[in-house]
């Protein structure tokens, strides 16, 4: 307790006996209250920040699809296997292991080509990020609804 509280409730103490008055436990049922309503603004607040972490998902979510849907119109062959040997591919490898593999929305396997050089297959679960979707009640737009319903077995 702060000097200043320890001074406080000392006067008040002492008023309360030498007058009868009931100033400690008005002074408490204040404090009370007070710490009440910044349990209730911390709950809300911890609420929208449950909230902005789910969009803040959603929005790497499609960041890292619209990665892959380009990586597919410009690597249709090997879209889905990274080298990590070349820096574009090794940050876009990061990614996808950021918010879809460690989500566990997708796995991933390594290939060995030859010594010392690897090269990673990405297996996403077309499901389980639909799901996220829904559970985070985002919408995607038609186009990329559209290439995600084509890619699902």
């Amino acid at each position: 307790m702060k000097t200043r509280d320890r001074i406080l409730f000392t006067a008040l103490i002492l008023v309360d006996h030498l007058l009868g008055t009931h100033l400690v436990e008005k002074e408490l049922a204040h404090r009370e209250a007070k710490v009440a309503r910044y349990r209730a603004q911390m709950t809300e607040l911890e609420k929208q920040l449950t909230r902005l972490e789910g969009l803040l998902g959603a929005i790497n979510m499609r960041l890292c699809l619209l990665y892959l849907r380009e990586r597919s119109l410009l690597l249709p062959e090997r879209w889905l296997s990274f080298d990590p040997d070349d820096p574009e591919e090794d940050r876009g490898l990061d990614l996808v292991i950021e918010h879809l593999v460690k989500p566990r929305l997708a796995t991933i396997e390594m290939d060995k080509v030859e010594e010392g050089h690897h090269v990673y297959h990405l297996q996403p679960d077309w499901a389980a990020i639909h799901a996220f979707f829904a559970e985070q009640q985002a919408d995607l737009e038609p186009d990329m609804r559209g290439w995600l319903s084509e890619l699902e077995p």
